[in-house]
């Protein structure tokens, strides 16, 4: 078969602990490639994923009667108040009432989708990227993927189609049997197992040798492929010494496989006898498989937790967050037919047609902390909110799955605070950076070199800053080359840290901005643009105010981020870190505009005037005159499709 070399991007990843004795959480089990395979129609190679060996065909179970009731919905768990780390366990994570008869899973980083047995799509749980939001003309579907915020969709025709963030599809690639995809990367099989991948409609490579694949499947920072004759084959996609914890090492004594799962940082295999083995990080238990465990059917790895299902439909999973590292399994109406393991919870299909989910999705909430007051500043990211009050002093209060919450205790009085989606930055009074948070790419960890800043910038997996000097450092993912400034546009006077991209302000006005792949969409200043006051990246988009307080905003404008309203006047500051924007004219009346499920661009009716906005993913908070905060959005339960 001929091969196509495609080119790929590293995505790093990086386990942490939060540093005020709670046990340290990766975030990003399935930061990584979850992977099949395919091909595309005019010459296509090698993939990440394809069908399990003959006895496991990758969960496509025609389970269920015509006349099937609907799901099995336990209730979620409430997101009322400050919400803190939970125990992953046996809690019930809801699932659409009106689901009806499923015939296919597929489990996300935080949401889930199903595949009806009348062939449509539902999905459901957080919806970073518009990840639960199926296309109306998906049509009838026969297979599903889903990962960190994307899905994806092989309809009936074998054709694929994905939504969510980087849901491009190459228009090349033709006939598909399998698709799988994560935040990064997506890649599928035809039916003739010839697999490829591809991200931003931009083909990859694949190692050497890799010949025709059954399977294949992805981790946090590695890729493992089963092969026809049930070789095993693994290798490291990104990360660094702190996220090689051997998953890529494939046992000698393995024997033949006919699936693998790749967790976080580990792997598991399911042996062609029936038998399981896992290796890599096993701090929470994911890879120590109970010694007990009867031959089973099916292996599923988690973020933190593993789990298997045995030919007659019994569950057994092992790890997890909880302090004696069980992850429960409830008890269930009906045998399962497959059991998917999303990063802190856990879906079952049982044969009955239903479907059952546990675990915690950890969503956040915008409700403030009684004791509250004399706020200074205030940032806002995914969910959770940070604040600085009148003393320096810093606190969080969100959701707190990737340690979010967890303020250093050393953190002395601070001058200035950013938060990320899920990272937060602030400067301190010696006009260093402390960052605390999600730290899977770096973006919690300041070069050591870096010296004394006059401004930081927290994006969603970067994180960047200005030095005295006027020199621009940022650190964490650069996938998208958003980490190094163009090097003669310098010296800086401030920066912005987005998703893709990074913008920042010449010391002479002007305004620069890099990465996203030289996307020019989002890259490429207005002309017109001089001397900028303030300038805010999101998701892939940008908005500045000039010297006559103008508001103008480019990039991609999928949710109207980029729709400047025409009522705006001039403008004084503003805010805009995905996908809306919010800003405060000269008279301090707040205006928000684009994505609005969770109701964060909203603004209260009753809002009085404002001196300061931080718009987060899904919430925004505003500061008045007298040091209040408010804060709206966010606390809407899961969306479903």
């Amino acid at each position: 078969m001929d091969r196509v070399a495609f080119g790929v991007k590293r995505r790093r990843a990086e386990p942490f602990s939060d540093g005020v004795g709670r046990l340290g959480l990766e975030s990003g089990g399935y930061r990584a490639v979850w992977a099949l395979s395919l091909l595309a129609a005019l010459a296509c190679s090698e993939s990440d994923r394809a069908a399990p060996d003959e006895p496991v065909v990758l969960p496509m179970v025609d389970a269920g009667g015509d006349a099937a009731p609907s799901a099995v919905t336990f209730g979620a768990r409430g997101s009322e108040g400050i919400e803190l780390d939970v125990a992953e366990g046996s809690t019930p994570v809801a699932v659409p009432a009106d689901l009806g008869s499923v015939t296919q899973l597929a489990v996300g980083l935080w949401h889930a989708c199903a595949l009806t047995r009348a062939g449509s799509v539902r999905c459901w749980g957080y919806d970073a990227a518009g990840e639960t939001s199926a296309p109306d003309t998906l049509g009838v579907v026969s297979r599903l993927s889903a990962s960190e915020g994307r899905s994806c969709a092989i309809d009936e025709r074998g054709m694929v189609q994905c939504w969510g963030q980087g849901g491009d599809v190459p228009a090349a690639f033709g006939r598909v049997a399998q698709v799988v995809t994560n935040a990064a990367v997506s890649c599928a099989v035809d039916d003739a197992g010839r697999a490829g991948c591809w991200r931003q409609r931009r083909p990859l490579t694949l190692p050497e040798g890799m010949g025709t694949v059954q399977q294949l499947a992805a981790g946090g920072a590695h890729v493992c492929a089963v092969h026809d004759d049930g070789a095993l084959s693994c290798w490291m996609t990104g990360g660094n010494a702190k996220t090689d914890f051997g998953q890529d090492r494939v046992p000698d004594d393995l024997g033949a496989v006919m699936q693998v799962a790749a967790g976080g940082y580990h792997t598991c295999a399911l042996r062609r006898d029936g038998g399981v083995r896992c290796w890599g990080r096993s701090d929470f238990g994911q890879a120590t498989v109970p010694a007990a465990l009867e031959p089973v059917v099916q292996v599923s790895a988690g973020g933190f937790h593993t789990c298997a299902r045995t030919a007659n439909g019994a569950l057994t999973c092992w790890g997890g967050r909880g302090p004696d590292r069980r992850t429960p399994v409830p008890e269930l109406s009906a045998p399962a037919s497959d059991v998917q393991a999303g990063y802190l919870h856990t879906c079952a299909l049982l044969e009955d047609g239903q479907v059952a989910c546990w675990g915690d999705y950890e969503f956040g909430s915008t409700a403030l902390p009684a004791e509250l007051d004399h706020v200074r500043g205030v940032g806002s990211g995914d969910r959770h909110v940070c604040v600085l009050d009148g003393a320096g002093r810093v606190s969080c209060f969100g959701a707190h799955a990737l340690a979010q919450l967890a303020v250093p205790r050393w953190l002395g009085r601070s001058v200035h605070i950013e938060a990320g989606a899920a990272h937060t930055c602030a400067i301190d009074e010696d006009q260093a950076v402390v960052c605390w948070g999600h730290d899977l790419d770096g973006q919690s960890t300041p070069p050591e070199d870096l010296g004394a800043v006059s401004r930081v910038s927290a994006g969603a997996r970067h994180s960047c800053a200005v030095t005295i000097a006027g020199d621009v450092r940022c650190w964490g993912d650069d996938s998208d080359g958003q980490l190094d400034a163009p090097p003669s546009a310098g010296p800086w006077r401030d920066v912005s840290a987005g998703t893709f991209l990074t913008c920042a302000v010449q010391q002479s006005g002007g305004a620069v901005c890099w990465g996203d792949d030289a996307d020019p969409l989002s890259t490429t200043v207005p002309a017109s643009l001089s001397d900028v006051r303030q300038l805010e990246t999101g998701v892939a988009h940008a908005c500045a105010i000039d010297g006559t307080d103008r508001l103008v905003c480019w990039g991609y404008d999928t949710h109207t981020q980029a729709s400047v309203p025409l009522e705006l006047g001039n403008v004084a500051q503003l805010s805009s870190q995905s996908f809306h924007t919010c800003a405060i004219d000269v008279a301090g009346a707040l205006s928000c505009w684009g994505r609005n499920d969770a109701g964060q661009a909203s603004v209260p009716p009753e809002l009085g005037p404002v001196v300061h906005v931080s718009a987060g993913r899904y919430q925004t908070c505003a500061l008045d005159a007298f040091e209040h905060l408010r804060c709206w959005g966010g606390s809407a339960p899961p969306r479903s499709h």
